[in-house]
């Protein structure tokens, strides 16, 4: 009885704690299966400015929260007359930057994301979000919703985001205002400590240039 006491103690404990953490800001993506990639026949292909393009997260923490960003490895984007229609990008893992941090715990914390607690790198360099679908449907702030499949550390998730998408001078660029996605989904399980609790869903925001 006294160590089942002292378990449901704990239990109360750590749910509190994970109360305490705030999710980062942002509205829930809309998740499920993965689907097959958009289908873009005639459209026209565009490469991703890969220096104009790139993926921010934001995590959060009982104490806390840090934020950052990954940089994009290829990308291209499908254009059919002034339309989005498909597209896909690879991010390079191993570039994450924390970007609320300097020097040594700067570093610290991007060589702990890193390892096997977090993206595991060494073993998963590339994640990548592939479009399936993308609907004109305004919103605050947004013209589109856009569907895809986001795989990080080989694990796919479907997914559905609002964004601004526009097509200009030969050139597009597509924003989506930060979501939360819960990382569990993706293999990337870490607590954190015992009473500094790390909040299961995850910030990300992209931006895209492509032409």
């Amino acid at each position: 009885m006294k160590n089942l006491f002292k378990s449901l103690m704990f239990l109360a404990v750590v749910g509190f704690l994970a109360s305490c953490s705030q999710a980062p800001a942002g509205e829930e993506a809309k998740t499920g299966e993965t689907k097959e990639v958009a289908k873009t026949e005639e459209a026209k292909t565009l490469n991703v400015d890969l220096a104009a393009s790139k993926m921010m997260w934001e995590g959060s923490k009982v104490t806390g929260k840090h934020n950052g960003t990954i940089n994009l490895k290829s990308g291209s984007l499908q254009v059919k007359g002034n339309e989005l229609v498909g597209g896909s990008f690879v991010l390079d893992m191993n570039s994450i930057a924390v970007t609320d941090l300097k020097d040594k715990m700067k570093a610290d914390l991007e060589k702990h994301l890193k390892t096997g607690d977090f993206f595991e790198t060494e073993k998963f360099a590339e994640g990548k979000f592939e479009i399936t679908g993308v609907k004109a449907q305004a919103g605050e702030g947004t013209t589109h919703v856009v569907s895809g499949n986001l795989t990080l550390k080989d694990k796919s998730v479907g997914i559905e985001i609002p964004a601004n998408v526009k097509i200009e001078n030969g050139v597009v660029t597509a924003s989506a205002p930060q979501f939360t996605v819960d990382r569990t989904k993706f293999g990337i399980t870490f607590t954190g400590k015992k009473d500094d609790l790390i909040n299961n869903m995850m910030g990300i925001k992209f931006e895209l240039s492509a032409k």
